[in-house]
C-alpha cells in the first residue's frame, strides 16, 4: 500500500475516533513528525481527506478538522 494511503487511512481514523477533534488545526509539522512522512505526502492526503469532507481549509489558518452533522457524518460513512 503507498505512503500516502496509509497515512489518509490513520489521519482519517485519527480524525474519526477524536484524536482530532473538530476544530483542531492540522500543522503539516506536527503531522509530519506523527507520520514520518514528508510535507508533499502529508498535504495529499489532506486535500484527500478534503475532498471527502473530513478537512476545511480555512484562510489565514489552514486545514482544521471540519464540525460535522450526524446526517453528514453518515452520508460520509
Amino acid at each position: 500500500m503507498p505512503v500516502r494511503r496509509q497515512v489518509e487511512d490513520a489521519l482519517r481514523d485519527a480524525i474519526v475516533t477524536g484524536h482530532y477533534p473538530p476544530g483542531t488545526h492540522l500543522s503539516d509539522r506536527a503531522l509530519m513528525e506523527t507520520f514520518g512522512t514528508s510535507r508533499q505526502i502529508i498535504r495529499e492526503a489532506i486535500r484527500l481527506l478534503e475532498a471527502e469532507g473530513l478537512i476545511e481549509h480555512r484562510p489565514h489558518r489552514g486545514p482544521i478538522v471540519a464540525t460535522l452533522m450526524a446526517d453528514e457524518a453518515e452520508e460520509i460513512y
